[in-house]
């Protein structure tokens, strides 16, 4: 009755008759309270009256646990986790012990605001908590931050809890996270299959391929659906394993499991690397299995074929597909993107006319895929071709995007605004691609700016990213600095361009302290993520600063902020710093110390750091402790051999392949092990492996080939190259591409047949043109040097190794005023040359030089060994070529000019410094010159020394007075 009568009377004229009427008047009270609270929300449903009873009831009496429990969970009905969160702050003020009701209220308050503070309070409480409760919190915090408290309440998490966990470490990328959940699910209750499959994709998609095999095995034989093997056979080919791949897909077949278009798509990258005895059946097999969707099939063929640049098996291809399914839209895309890169305008032009017939209309994506092949034809070819386009009603804003990018990169700045105009005259509406190329220009960007606005086009995160990662890839970094200004006025807050910025610090001319204040500023605004840390400390280590180094990574240890992520590219930035192997040992110690898995990135930056030095004790080492661990990486034989050959032992990398087992022979590791002879010239032996590999049934592919021309080229093998070169379509079925080619023009220019050469090169390649003003150098040839110097101009107005060549040129024809007027050029452009420097390695400890070193402290003896040499060289027969030095001195001291060269010295402390006969390795930051080259052969000569010697090209290797490169250099 006394409840009952609450429907009628108010709480304060209850409250005293209750109060006399019972044993306990303060219980009955909080009851009677209780549920006038609960009444006010039933019937009104504002939650602002209910909170203002709350308020006036306990003026004079405390509200309980109980009370604040009903109130609470009046605030989760109406979905105000503000309030409820505020109610829990308000019972921590007043000391009031929270019921478990009121945690579990606030736990779901917290989730949906994603308040991480109280998240985080409510974990320290070490509550017993549920599979339910953690479900909540976790979408709060992040699985590292409740793994602990998860180890320490030794509670059994649910299935729907642990996947949960295991997707949401994905994102984060940290093996050492998930192998951690893990043992903790593992240690609680057994694997089910599907937690086990989300293991399986989740060590696949961060990376961790050894992991995710070793997750498959243990589940392989088990009833799994499509899904779990098409991650399986993904992994597998990601590590180039494609036997086990087929192996998977005929267990797929057995367990009569149907293979969706993601099995076929992994097992058609997997074909090209199979013999032709398994690729060519399973090709027939997909081809069956696929009857409805003969076009997809065809397709993922034509393109995997275009990614290895095998455009005449790609045409072979298309010819077959022709008469077994009905090319469409995609088909004609992709064959005329494979012409288009080649500039094949006849064969575009063609298959232009034969659309009609495979039932395909042009659409307009096929018009600009035309239009962007006439570059290579040049900007009269381009022009014309945009011009008819223009007069058929083909264009569209993607057209004129391709015209204003082309005459941008030939720096017709003036022209591409016109263009830009015209764009916006004819009604069509400017993209922010559009912008995007036209603030690659050199001008106008304030002007484009005020466009962009006035069309209300604003630039996306992404698209700053992307334009500010090519400017500081040319080293404008006024220009991404004032992208960034622009990007933070437009409200865009991203991180990722201010790390782009702070990595390009590495770059020379930019300081340490310059990277310094950036990272600060970075710091000041909150932009600082992992990546960011990384970025700092591959440009410390690029730069040389090892306290700063010491003292980050100490306080990212202490904030247990030391990932191997971070510590993989400090690895990177030591590959770029002098003496770096003591440092990295350093580190790779520090990772083992702070209990920090090592993957393959690591030992594969180890092995940089080990190549860049010419360390090979260090690159053993590394090999020693990846098999001492058992470890099995998928690009680990191939790394390791390219490390040796770097690092200046040939000899080693040849002796790992062949030790290598028959299945771990892949093109990648015979390509390289091609690439050790080439490199150093003992093309005899290249040509007798490559018949093995052949035999071997390895394919090459358009990689191979390129370092087989290479090798010829090293030895002027003119007339193999060109063979080679004219042949490989009919013997390879591999179309010769740009990189091809410009190794044809290396050799013939090299041979002074320049003429020739040109024909070869690519008119929008610098490097090619490079190539052609470096051969006029050699055969002072200065109607063709100046062409390619005009043109280097042109395409690349800062390339300061031009101006040097042309200006040798014109030394060595006694055009003094002309050699004067091009480096008085460099001044006026702000140009600076590269210092040369050379580094070799003695008992563990490396050397460094620069032109005319005075810092080292056996300078003085060491160039008193090179004067020395020098009379005995003099004695047989050799003379200073004076040539090589473009400095404006007397003719006595260019003598002495190049007896200061970096790598005379370090020759000279290596023969001081070791005992006879003890090959040297020496390294070299530039091209040798001449007459360093014709002094080096000599000195292998009256010292009967090996002296290996790389610069920037190619490898030399003298011994009694000659070169490995026989007059070819």
């Amino acid at each position: 009755q006394m409840f009952a009568s609450i429907q009628h009377r108010p709480i304060h004229s209850l409250s005293t008759s209750f109060v006399r009427s019972n044993r306990n008047p303060h219980r009955t009270l909080c009851r009677v309270l209780a549920l006038d609270l609960r009444k006010s929300w039933d019937e009104q449903r504002d939650l602002n009256t209910t909170v203002n009873l709350f308020r006036q009831s306990f003026r004079s009496t405390n509200a309980t646990p109980e009370h604040y429990g009903v109130l609470m969970k009046i605030c989760n009905e109406a979905k105000d986790a503000n309030r409820t969160i505020a109610l829990w702050k308000e019972m921590q003020q007043k000391n009031i012990r929270p019921t478990f009701g009121a945690f579990i209220l606030t736990l779901n308050a917290s989730a949906a605001s994603k308040n991480v503070e109280i998240a985080r309070e409510l974990i320290q409480q070490n509550r017993r908590l549920d599979s339910i409760a953690y479900t909540q919190l976790l979408k709060v915090l992040p699985c590292k931050e409740l793994l602990p408290a998860m180890e320490i309440d030794r509670f059994i998490p649910d299935d729907s809890l642990c996947l949960q966990l295991i997707r949401s470490c994905i994102p984060e990328r940290d093996v050492n996270l998930v192998l951690r959940l893990e043992k903790f699910i593992v240690s609680r209750r057994a694997l089910a299959l599907s937690l086990s499959t989300t293991f399986l994709d989740a060590y696949t998609k961060i990376g961790s391929p050894n992991e995710a095999i070793r997750i498959w095995e243990s589940i392989r034989g088990k009833p799994l659906d499509t899904v779990a093997y098409n991650t399986a056979i993904n992994v597998y080919q990601s590590v180039g394993k494609h036997d086990q791949v087929i192996q998977l897909f005929r267990e797929m077949k057995q367990a009569k499991l149907t293979p969706s278009q993601v099995t076929f798509g992994i097992l058609l990258k997997s074909i090209d690397h199979l013999p032709l005895s398994v690729a060519e059946p399973l090709m027939q097999e997909i081809q069956i299995q696929l009857p409805k969707s003969a076009a997809l099939f065809w397709n993922g063929k034509l393109s995997n074929l275009a990614k290895t640049g095998q455009v005449s098996q790609m045409e072979a291809t298309f010819i077959e597909m022709i008469r077994h399914a009905t090319p469409n839209e995609v088909t004609c895309s992709l064959m005329l993107d494979v012409y288009a890169n080649r500039g094949e305008i006849e064969k575009i032009q063609d298959l232009f006319q034969k659309m009609p017939e495979f039932g395909v209309v042009a659409n307009q994506i096929h018009h600009n895929i035309r239009l962007g092949a006439y570059r290579s034809q040049g900007m009269d070819k381009i022009l014309s071709a945009f011009n008819d386009m223009k007069l058929k009603h083909q264009v569209d804003v993607t057209s004129y995007n391709i015209m204003m990018n082309a005459l941008i990169n030939v720096r017709r700045d003036a022209e591409a605004k016109d263009l830009f105009r015209e764009l916006v005259e004819s009604g069509l509406q400017p993209t922010v691609v559009t912008f995007n190329i036209l603030l690659g220009s050199k001008s106008g960007h304030q002007e484009f700016a005020q466009e962009m606005q006035r069309l209300g086009i604003s630039l996306n995160s992404i698209t700053y990213q992307k334009i500010i990662e090519n400017l500081c890839a040319i080293g404008r970094f006024s220009k991404a600095k004032e992208l960034l200004r622009r990007m933070e006025e437009q409200g865009l807050k991203d991180v990722q361009p201010y790390n782009t910025i702070l990595a390009a610090h590495s770059a020379s001319g930019r300081t340490m302290k310059e990277a310094e204040e950036f990272f600060c500023m970075m710091k000041e605004k909150n932009l600082v993520n992992e990546h960011s840390w990384s970025s700092f400390l591959y440009v410390a280590a690029a730069k040389g600063r090892t306290q700063v180094l010491k003292s980050t990574m100490k306080n990212l240890r202490d904030q247990n902020q030391a990932t191997v992520y971070i510590y993989n590219w400090l690895l990177k930035g030591l590959a770029k710093m002098r003496n770096s192997v003591p440092v990295a040992k350093s580190y790779l110690l520090s990772m083992s110390r702070n209990h920090i898995e090592k993957n393959e990135f690591t030992w594969q930056a180890a092995l940089e750091v080990g190549a860049a030095n010419g360390d090979v004790d260090f690159v053993k080492s590394i090999r020693d402790q990846v098999n001492m661990l058992k470890l099995c990486y998928a690009n680990f034989n191939n790394d390791l051999m390219d490390a040796f050959i770097k690092a200046g032992s040939p000899s080693d990398a040849i002796n790992l392949f062949d030790s290598l087992s028959v299945e771990e022979r892949d093109e990648r590791v015979w390509t390289t092990l091609l690439t050790a002879y080439g490199n150093f010239r003992d093309v005899s032996q290249m040509e007798e492996r490559f018949m093995e590999m052949q035999n071997a049934q390895i394919p090459a592919t358009a990689y191979t080939l390129k370092k087989l021309l290479h090798a010829y080229s090293h030895v002027l093998e003119v007339d193999k190259i060109i063979d080679l070169h004219s042949k490989m379509q009919e013997k390879f079925g591999i179309s010769p591409n740009s990189q091809h080619d410009g190794i044809v023009a290396d050799a013939l220019s090299r041979s002074n047949r320049i003429e020739e050469a040109i024909q070869f090169i690519d008119p929008a390649n610098v490097i090619h043109w490079m190539t052609i003003l470096g051969a006029c150098r050699k055969h002072l040839d200065e109607e063709h040097g100046k062409l390619a110097f005009e043109k280097i101009k042109e395409l690349d107005p800062e390339n300061v190794a031009s101006y040097i060549l042309m200006s040798n040129i014109y030394s060595k024809l006694d055009k003094k005023k002309e050699a004067a007027a091009i480096l008085q050029s460099v001044k006026a452009l702000g140009l600076k040359k590269i210092a040369g420097e050379s580094w070799i390695t003695l008992n563990g400890e490396q050397h460094f030089f620069t032109a005319h070193d005075q810092t080292n402290p056996l300078m003085s003896k060491i160039l008193e060994f090179t004067q020395d040499s020098l009379k005995k060289m003099k004695e047989e027969g050799f003379a200073s070529d004076l040539s090589w030095v473009t400095k404006d001195i007397e003719e006595e001291a260019k003598e002495n000019d190049l007896c200061g060269h970096s790598e005379r010295s370090a020759a000279s402390l290596g023969i001081m410094k070791t005992d006879p006969k003890t090959p040297l390795v020496i390294f070299k930051n530039l091209r040798v010159c001449g007459d360093c080259h014709v002094y080096t052969a000599m000195l292998s000569k009256i010292y009967d020394r090996e002296i290996r010697l790389r610069d920037t090209a190619v490898w030399h290797i003298f011994k009694n007075g000659e070169c490995n490169c026989k007059g070819s250099y």
